[in-house]
C-alpha cells in the first residue's frame, strides 16, 4: 500500500467570496444593536430610523466610560463590522473569534440565519473599533 505525503501547503483550503450584505440585514443590525445591544456600555442621543430607507439610518452614541466619546452610527457601521469580522481584522479575548466568525459568516450566506442584541453589539463593535472593547 502506497501513502501519500501532503505539503503544509496543499493542505490549506482558500478561497474568495464576495458578499453584499442587504439593507434589510443591516438595518436589523442597526435596530437590535441600538435598541438593547449595547445600552450596558453606550448611551444614545439621536436615533433616526423610523420612515426612513436603511440607507439613511443613523445614530449618535456616547462612551461614558470613556468620558462621554461620540460616535455617529449608520449602517455603514455595520457593513464595516461585518467586513472585518470575514477578513480577519478584527481583535477578540480568547474563544470568542470563533463564534462571532462563524455568526458574520452565517449571517452573509443566510438571509434567515438568527442574531440576537449582543451579536448586534459585536458586529457594531467590530466595525466602530476593529476589536470587542466591551463584552
Amino acid at each position: 500500500m502506497s501513502e501519500t505525503t501532503t505539503s503544509e501547503e496543499s493542505k490549506a483550503i482558500t478561497f474568495e467570496m464576495t458578499v453584499t450584505p442587504s439593507e434589510e440585514l443591516l438595518g436589523g443590525l442597526f435596530t437590535t444593536a441600538l435598541e438593547g445591544g449595547i445600552n450596558y456600555w453606550a448611551s444614545v442621543s439621536v436615533y433616526r430610523w423610523h420612515g426612513l430607507p436603511e440607507s439613511e439610518y443613523h445614530a449618535v452614541i456616547h462612551e461614558p466610560m470613556a468620558d462621554g466619546l461620540e460616535h455617529r452610527i449608520t449602517i455603514e457601521t455595520f457593513r464595516a463590522g461585518l467586513r472585518n469580522i470575514v477578513t480577519n481584522q478584527t481583535k477578540y479575548n480568547v474563544g470568542e473569534g470563533a463564534d462571532v466568525a462563524k455568526l458574520a459568516v452565517g449571517l452573509l450566506t443566510d438571509e434567515e440565519y438568527d442574531y440576537d442584541a449582543g451579536d448586534a453589539d459585536n458586529i457594531l463593535q467590530a466595525g466602530l473599533f476593529k476589536e470587542l472593547v466591551y463584552g
